[in-house]
């Protein structure tokens, strides 16, 4: 098992902005949103370590979204890329206070409403 330690957040935003394509501006609003899920995972549960919230895999993953949509011709907005964030991170977690946690997280920092009810509608 090969162990890879943690990216350092300013390689991290231009790993999502080269590879992926993402602005700076949305890259750097996605890392912040990464840091302070961890920081909550590792003050909340410490068994799960700060990793069980969101990944550097989960990050790339929201920005292949982010990017597969813009090369359809489709733009998105903070707001679609806030709920793109969602739909990637809290829509796995299956503890109530944990998705709350993750989505009031994307909605402060992108400064903009999650609405996933108005998207399954």
């Amino acid at each position: 098992m090969i162990k890879v330690r943690d990216v350092p957040t300013e390689e991290l935003k231009e790993i999502l902005e080269k590879k992926c394509g993402i602005p700076a501006s949305r890259s750097c609003l996605m890392v912040k949103v990464m840091e302070e899920l961890q920081i909550y995972r590792s003050q909340g549960n410490l068994f799960s370590g700060k990793d069980s919230t969101i990944t550097v895999r989960d990050l790339l993953k929201w920005a292949g979204r982010v990017n597969a949509n813009s090369q359809l011709g489709t733009h998105m907005d903070q707001q679609a890329i806030a709920l793109e964030g969602f739909l990637v991170l809290g829509e796995r977690s299956r503890e109530p206070k944990d998705k709350s946690f993750i989505r009031q997280t994307i909605e402060r920092i992108f400064r903009t409403p999650v609405e996933i009810e108005a998207f399954y509608e």
